[in-house]
């Protein structure tokens, strides 16, 4: 006798992320809302963030130790020249810094504006 999983069709990895491009294309019809991003210090992370804002989908405010950032930034040829940085030692700090002041964070990356 089969096993329920064992009766079911295998699900290739396009079907089971089919969702994902339309979501994404919903959430770059929004206006993008800033993102405190923390401790983007790896390629992955901070790869992340770039490619999200590079789709309109969020600013992201890079929250973590600023020399670190910049160099797996330069490492990986990742320009985040537009991007804030919001410098902090460790991880733990990085945590606690991005939660502390989101309003000032929102400010910074974009002035002017007002969160309602």
């Amino acid at each position: 006798m089969q096993t329920r999983e064992a009766r079911q069709e295998p699900r290739t990895i396009e079907a089971k992320h089919e969702k994902y491009p339309r979501l994404i294309a919903s959430c770059q019809e929004l206006e993008p809302m800033p993102c405190a991003v923390v401790h983007p210090c790896d390629e992955s992370s901070l790869r992340g963030a770039v490619d999200a804002a590079r789709q309109g989908l969020l600013i992201p405010i890079l929250v973590g130790p600023e020399q670190k950032i910049r160099a797996v930034a330069a490492a990986c040829e990742l320009d985040i020249s537009g991007y804030s940085i919001v410098d902090a030692s460790h991880s733990h700090e990085s945590a606690e810094t991005a939660v502390a002041a989101p309003f000032a964070h929102w400010k910074k990356a974009r002035p002017g504006k007002a969160l309602v």
